[in-house]
């Protein structure tokens, strides 16, 4: 179910997000580290949410259908290049 942890990372940090570790969330959906959020120089968004990353999880559900579309155009781009390459062997060679 939380396949995204670890797999998303803080912009600002650049650090994998840990279940475990304190958050905030932006306007724009960007899941940012407590610590990062202050010590960032740039432009700051308005925060929407803060809480621990699990927390997070459970409670906004884009972050599921997130990972499920990017595991759908993985499969979807696997099954271009297949017939890319089908149609070069059969009209190419």
């Amino acid at each position: 179910m939380f396949e995204i942890v670890g797999r998303l990372r803080c912009p600002v940090c650049s650090e994998p997000v840990q279940i475990d570790d304190k958050v905030f969330l932006d306007i724009i959906n960007t899941v940012i580290h407590q610590k990062c959020y202050y010590k960032s120089p740039q432009r700051k968004l308005p925060i929407k949410d803060k809480s621990p990353f699990q927390k997070m999880l459970l409670k906004y559900s884009f972050f599921h259908e997130l990972f499920r579309r990017k595991r759908a155009s993985y499969t979807n781009a696997g099954s271009l290049l297949r017939c890319k390459n089908q149609f070069h062997n059969t009209f190419l060679t």
